[in-house]
């Protein structure tokens, strides 16, 4: 499977990212504990698309590990809106484990990333219950997304 979506991934992309493709691929399997090495090694594909599969591929084959939540966490703020997505459905399907990460994201995070960080506390449902009290934080912030999302995570 893993070789069959990497296969995938670097046929549907241009030049230069197939061949950071490729070597991103066979890095990320020896680099499970180093994060800064893996997030640059996604900031230099060029193409969101190709970022947001990479992602996928992460969230499939590197789930359990604390290497990945880092990563993930810190693409919540990708520019690229597919790569922030991807990154808050990866963290979402790890369950509530993640939930002090994503309160940190509350706390400090750009406001795009707060925007993800809050539909994660959503899709988590009562296991993000101990986080009410920083969603509805989040209801007095400037940005009327960051607002909006806030009153949509509460459950209006």
């Amino acid at each position: 499977m893993y070789g069959r979506n990497c296969t995938h991934i670097i046929e549907s992309s241009d030049t230069e990212s197939r061949e950071i493709i490729k070597d991103s691929f066979v890095e990320l399997k020896d680099m499970r504990d180093d994060v800064d090495q893996i997030l640059s090694l996604l900031c230099q594909i060029p193409s969101p698309d190709v970022r947001f599969f990479s992602l996928v591929l992460m969230g499939t084959h590197f789930r359990e590990s604390l290497l990945t939540i880092k990563t993930l966490v810190a693409l919540l703020g990708d520019p690229g809106n597919q790569v922030s997505r991807g990154a808050m459905l990866n963290l979402a399907k790890m369950g509530s484990d993640i939930i002090p990460d994503v309160v940190n994201v509350l706390q400090v995070g750009s406001d795009w990333s707060k925007v993800n960080a809050l539909s994660i506390l959503r899709t988590l449902g009562k296991a993000s219950e101990p986080t009410v009290e920083h969603i509805i934080s989040c209801l007095e912030d400037r940005n009327p997304k960051l607002r909006e999302t806030a009153a949509w995570a509460l459950g209006y």
